[in-house]
């Protein structure tokens, strides 16, 4: 069994000791993928912390509730991670890196795509996000979205949660936010 954010293991073993605050997340890729798991699971106070604190809103545990409430998370998929951004690092919106008042920050980058469905449509989300690292922990900065299609699904096409079962015969990843498969959808 995999863990919701895609890693093999277990989600106690995985993200579970970063949301339950027993292990910080040691990479910004493990915060990532932790912040994946929270949201299929809606654990909004978890994932509003992980923000970085200059950038959070007043409204962003209503934001983020609103979303993971609409949204059924399928898949994770990391294509890069490390230090040196995937993009044009003038292209990420908020922080220059010497915008930050404290010497310690470090920066990570982490370039992933994530499919969810909302209503009857799948979404693909691509972003090239930026995370900074000061005292220890790890917080999302903010990110570059690249454009994707939004695909509406019939009630009698495949389910794109790769179960093999039509769409509406397929509730068992919408009821109880049950992790998708290792592979992405089509």
């Amino acid at each position: 069994m995999n863990c919701y954010c895609g890693k093999p293991g277990r989600y106690q073993d995985c993200c579970q000791p970063c949301h339950t605050g027993q292990s910080p997340a040691q990479t910004a890729e493990q915060l990532m993928r932790s912040r994946f798991s929270a949201y299929v699971l809606q654990l909004v106070p978890y994932i509003a912390d992980t923000y970085y604190p200059a950038i959070q809103s007043a409204d962003a545990l209503a934001e983020i509730s609103a979303f993971a409430g609409n949204a059924r998370f399928l898949a994770l998929l990391v294509l890069a991670a490390g230090d040196t951004p995937t993009v044009n690092p003038a292209q990420f919106p908020l922080l220059r890196p010497d915008s930050l008042a404290v010497n310690s920050a470090v920066f990570s980058y982490v370039h992933f795509k994530v499919w969810f469905l909302s209503a009857d449509k799948l979404h693909l989300l691509e972003e090239h996000s930026r995370f900074v690292r000061i005292d220890g922990h790890w917080h999302y900065v903010d990110g570059v979205l690249l454009p994707h299609p939004v695909l509406k699904i019939g009630r009698n096409d495949l389910c794109p949660c790769g179960s093999g079962k039509k769409f509406k015969a397929c509730p068992p990843h919408w009821l109880n936010h049950q992790p998708a498969p290792a592979r992405p959808p089509r």
